[in-house]
């Protein structure tokens, strides 16, 4: 009798699982594993829209803070080769601002198509306009880029400013890439020079 039960209890110890037992193993490790891939993918696809995201806005604040940080150095014109006489900044059209800076060269900002581009007195090649492109991703172009100019009045007392509207959209290299992302940038730059 003694040797009945322990053959029963190494045939009961020694059986291996059920097919129901592998079947609900594997249907857990199926669901664990799909939904980690979803949560990959997802994870994936947020850091591919915050890198586009990231690149447009990058481009835009360095071309803004460029020009920013040239504008600040305008002083009013003694003559006409840049802007008229007594004006800071000069916009001979709707894309373009143009002002004399500190050491006396004519600074121009442009749109040209959907680059924003940028030239001075000082560029290598003395005589020339050199434009160098402020944008240099081609994820980014400029859609809009709009200047109004306030305080251009001798002896007010105020600061000549300039107040620059920029709109940047990005540009999709694959379909995967964001759609449709826009961003919109606005600063104010005054002059360090008042009115004299």
């Amino acid at each position: 009798m003694i040797g009945n039960k322990l053959k029963n209890k190494t045939k009961t110890s020694s059986a291996g699982y059920s097919i129901v037992e592998m079947l609900v193993a594997m249907s857990i490790f199926i669901t664990v594993s799909t939904l980690s891939i979803g949560a990959f993918l997802n994870a994936t696809e947020a850091q591919r829209i915050i890198i586009f995201e990231e690149t447009i806005a990058e481009n835009v604040n360095f071309a803004v803070e460029f020009m920013s940080r040239q504008m600040r150095t305008a002083v009013r014109s003694d003559n006409s080769a840049c802007i008229p006489v007594g004006d800071t900044f000069g916009t001979p059209d709707s894309s373009t601002i143009k002002f004399v800076n500190t050491d006396g060269d004519c600074v121009e900002f442009r749109i040209q198509g959907t680059v924003l581009q940028y030239t001075s007195d000082a560029t290598p090649l003395p005589g020339l306009r050199n434009y160098i492109d402020l944008i240099i991703s081609d994820l980014v172009q400029i859609d809009r880029f709009d200047i109004v100019i306030d305080g251009e009045s001798s002896g007010d007392g105020a600061h000549p400013r300039a107040t620059i509207s920029i709109e940047a959209i990005g540009v999709p290299q694959t379909s995967a890439d964001p759609q449709n992302m826009v961003l919109i940038m606005q600063t104010t730059v005054s002059t360090r020079i008042t009115d004299s």
